[in-house]
C-alpha cells in the first residue's frame, strides 16, 4: 500500500483554501487513504490496550514504590 505524502497533502489543502485549483480526485484518494491508515492505527492501539494486564500500572511503579513507601507528600 502506498501512503500519501503528508506534507504534500497539507500543501494541497492550503492551496485549495486559497482558491487555487487542485486535483480533487487525487486529494480525495489521499484523504481516504490517510483516514483508513488512521483507523487501522486506532484499531491496533485498541488491541494493544486490550492485551495489557489491568491494574498493574507502569512497570517502574514496583521499582520506585519501595523508595517512597510510608512517606506522605
Amino acid at each position: 500500500m502506498t501512503y500519501p505524502d503528508l506534507d504534500s497533502l497539507v500543501q494541497r489543502a492550503y492551496r485549495q483554501l486559497d482558491g487555487m485549483t487542485i486535483n480533487r480526485d487525487q486529494f480525495s484518494r489521499d484523504a481516504i487513504a490517510l483516514a483508513a491508515e488512521l483507523q487501522r492505527w486506532r484499531e491496533a492501539h485498541a488491541r494493544l490496550e486490550a492485551t495489557r494486564p489491568v491494574g498493574q500500572g507502569h512497570p517502574f511503579d514496583g521499582i520506585f514504590g519501595d523508595l517512597f513507601k510510608g512517606q506522605a507528600r
